[in-house]
């Protein structure tokens, strides 16, 4: 990933996301590794019965 952010232009919307990202890869990954990754709902189904999003990284 970080190779990768190498060759985005500064400022731009993926260049945001990338940094995002990896700021924040080691608890991303913690989460991931210890088995407890939490299961984030997502709203915008409502009770339409719609399949809940799940937190992938």
């Amino acid at each position: 990933m970080r190779a990768q952010r190498l060759k985005v232009p500064d400022g731009t919307a993926i260049a945001n996301d990338f940094d995002y990202s990896l700021k924040r890869l080691a608890a991303h990954t913690h989460y991931l590794n210890d088995g407890a990754t939490p299961k984030v709902e997502s709203n915008a189904g409502g009770d339409r019965g719609e399949a809940d999003v799940w937190m992938v990284v």
